[in-house]
């Protein structure tokens, strides 16, 4: 066995230690490692299609030359309409057998919601973590802090934004149960969850982009319920898709804003806002690299081209290499 298929073995029996409360917060160690690595995809349940099949090509790619810890996406896991149960057949076609590749078949998931996954049962992919422990879905909103060389390095949140939008609150006919969702009870989660100052890296994963130059555009809502804590608590950045392209945004207030929304579903017209660093309009997945100092974020296409990469310090007295590979 290789030491990467030995890393991702560990890392799946640590999974099956338990599952995680709501507000709970688990620790995952990466030891004599420089780096912790990983993916982030988002708006990529096409049931299987051909896009979403050559993305994951690339996915498989970056895994089988990388050690990737873990994979996150950023919400709209079944398109359309979500799914209605664990033994939904979407799973297979849309998940189990799309990323079953070599390097990626053990890889676990950390997943977030989307509106499409509130079109379905959401509960049915919250009750699917307990069939397979590599997807990781413990409630709507959960956590999880990773060490490196037994330091704290990164605290990571994965959030429910889908109950902040008024729109989505206005049609609970069509967001099932979105309505019912406590917005207060989150968003003080949130806060006390990030009021740590032992992480290098705070970095919180959701569905619906605070900033955007894409078709939706910026989220009013998430705005001004959440800015205003993210400079508070230092959060560095904050990853979404919703809009079907990729984006690094940075408006100056502290956090650098990332839309990695090209998992699979149709791409979309994007501009170029006056806080964009870098907009497309393309498919692809973003590859993330954390160490003590320095966060590298590279936008990789579909057909396995980088289309950017940006290193982002963790303090300002640190100096970043220009790229990493």
């Amino acid at each position: 066995m290789n030491n990467k298929a030995f890393s991702n073995l560990i890392l799946s029996v640590v999974l099956l230690a338990g599952t995680l409360a709501c507000a709970g917060q688990t620790t995952q160690t990466a030891t004599a490692r420089q780096s912790l690595q990983f993916i982030v995809i988002g708006d990529w349940g096409m049931q299987g299609d051909a896009t979403q099949v050559k993305i994951a090509q690339q996915m498989e790619q970056v895994a089988a030359t990388h050690t990737i810890d873990f994979i996150v996406t950023t919400g709209d896991n079944f398109y359309p309409f979500g799914v209605k149960s664990v033994d939904d057949p979407a799973w297979q076609k849309n998940y189990e057998a799309v990323y079953a590749l070599p390097h990626l078949k053990d890889i676990p998931w950390y997943v977030t919601l989307g509106n499409h996954d509130y079109f379905g049962e959401f509960q049915a992919e919250i009750d699917y973590a307990k069939k397979n422990p590599r997807w990781i879905l413990p409630a709507n909103y959960h956590t999880r802090d990773f060490t490196l060389n037994d330091k704290l390095l990164a605290r990571l949140l994965f959030v429910d934004s889908n109950p902040y939008l008024k729109e989505y609150l206005a049609r609970p006919d069509l967001y099932h149960h979105v309505d019912k969702q406590d917005t207060a009870a989150q968003t003080a989660w949130m806060e006390k969850t990030l009021n740590d100052d032992k992480p290098v890296w705070k970095l919180i994963f959701a569905h619906h982009p605070l900033y955007s130059s894409g078709e939706h555009g910026d989220t009013v809502e998430l705005i001004q319920a959440w800015t205003g804590f993210f400079k508070q608590y230092h959060v560095n950045a904050y990853f979404a898709g919703h809009d079907h392209h990729l984006e690094h945004i940075n408006p100056e207030d502290g956090t650098h804003y990332f839309i990695s929304g090209g998992g699979g579903a149709l791409t979309r017209h994007v501009g170029q806002g006056p806080h964009s660093l870098f907009s497309v309009q393309s498919h692809g997945f973003t590859h993330v690299t954390l160490d003590a100092a320095c966060m590298w974020v590279r936008f990789i296409d579909a057909e396995g081209a980088e289309l950017y990469q940006t290193a982002i310090a963790a303090t300002p007295e640190t100096s970043c290499a220009p790229t990493v590979h």
